[in-house]
């Protein structure tokens, strides 16, 4: 079984669970190869199959048949001119590899090559992540690109029953659509119980609307106006930085709460380790940008961390049953508040209950041997069928 792993870049670090992917689907037995556009992180995601798409040679028959037509109407190039030219590397590596499978990572890679994969009869699975299935189709071009798709995808793969209630109503068929949802190596993250009241809370996420940290900064702001001892981390870099630094001197909160940039995933863990909880209020930005299955909420719970939350995207359904009284309504401060003060209420006996039943959430249902297989077994479904 070989499968090809279309990405447009390969690895960002912020994409660590299609690494693990392809990796874990590697050491089962599956050949797996790469073809993207762009190749990042060499050194920290080492990959021995990663194909990099390359524009044909100058004198290339059709790519000087198009610079003709370009000249002669006077155009310049575009970027469908662009993606144009890209195709016919991309169909040069589809002939040189002849995969079993095509896997495309998210929606906009599988509209750009499943015209590719059905002119060489090959199987094409597409895997949809958060923004592509909420924010990408409001755009009406995108929206009717996606249901040029569907007919043409042997199988579409969502994160949760929230996503493929999406997918659903951008008119998918409910026959193609297949809920896998992500998949950690757990054993990357050592479980341990809480020791201690919860007074250190960390959140990791790139600094933009959808991750909600101005929300979080205004619900301890709050806080801290009541007098609760509390200090907060906040990893992650983007354009929102300016702002949440303003926000912070607003509240007061200079030494409370850190923003500490963008860091390297085992840095990210050690402080995920120095802390007593995890924090994450996403929300719906105004784009329509939303969260799949946040994978940080994965890491927290599997290390031991008692998480606060939104009631967004398939935030509930990471967070086992139990705990959903740690999930406040997206953008609502006082609510967030109050699961904050709630949980740095908690006595040992009640965060270590909480930290458990974290742990096996994780176990039964986002261990990434699993999620992997169940990708193999779609992979030979969609290779058997006509």
């Amino acid at each position: 079984m070989r499968v090809l792993h279309f990405v447009e870049t390969f690895s960002r670090l912020s994409q660590t669970f299609i690494f693990d992917y392809i990796r874990e689907l590697d050491r089962q037995g599956s050949d797996s190869h790469v073809l993207t556009l762009k190749r990042e992180n060499e050194q920290e995601r080492p990959y021995s199959k990663v194909h990099i798409v390359e524009f044909p040679p100058r004198w290339n028959r059709q790519r000087t048949w198009r610079k003709f037509k370009l000249t002669v109407t006077g155009r310049r190039n575009t970027p469908l001119d662009i993606w144009w030219l890209r195709r016919i590397g991309i169909s040069r590596s589809i002939r040189k590899l002849r995969p079993t499978v095509i896997h495309a990572h998210f929606g906009q890679m599988g509209v750009r090559i499943a015209p590719l994969a059905r002119r060489h009869r090959i199987p094409l699975v597409v895997t949809f992540y958060g923004y592509d299935a909420s924010g990408v189709p409001r755009d009406p071009a995108w929206f009717v690109r996606y249901q040029d798709l569907w007919p043409q995808a042997s199988a579409v793969v969502v994160l949760s029953e929230r996503m493929k209630e999406r997918v659903l109503e951008l008119g998918c068929p409910a026959s193609k659509v297949h809920i896998v949802r992500i998949g950690k190596r757990l054993e990357e993250y050592p479980f341990r119980l809480p020791s201690r009241p919860v007074r250190h809370l960390i959140s990791v996420g790139r600094l933009v609307e959808k991750k909600g940290h101005l929300d979080l900064i205004d619900a301890v702001g709050q806080l801290h106006a009541e007098g609760v001892d509390l200090e907060v981390s906040i990893i992650g870099e983007g354009p929102l930085r300016g702002l949440l630094e303003e926000r912070i001197r607003a509240h007061g909160l200079e030494g409370r709460v850190t923003l500490l940039g963008a860091m390297a995933h085992a840095q990210v863990i050690q402080h995920m380790r120095a802390a007593d909880a995890f924090v994450l209020t996403s929300k719906t930005a105004e784009n329509g940008d939303q969260e799949g299955t946040p994978t940080v909420l994965l890491e927290a719970q599997a290390m031991g961390l008692p998480c606060v939350s939104t009631w967004h995207a398939g935030i509930p359904e990471q967070i086992p049953e139990g705990s959903h009284w740690l999930l406040a309504a997206e953008g609502d401060v006082p609510g967030i508040a109050d699961r904050i003060r709630a949980l740095a209420r908690c006595g040992i006996d009640e965060l270590e209950a909480l930290a458990v039943a974290g742990r096996r959430q994780v176990e039964s249902m986002y261990e990434i041997g699993d999620r992997a297989r169940q990708l193999s077994d779609l992979y030979r479904q969609v290779s058997r069928a006509p």
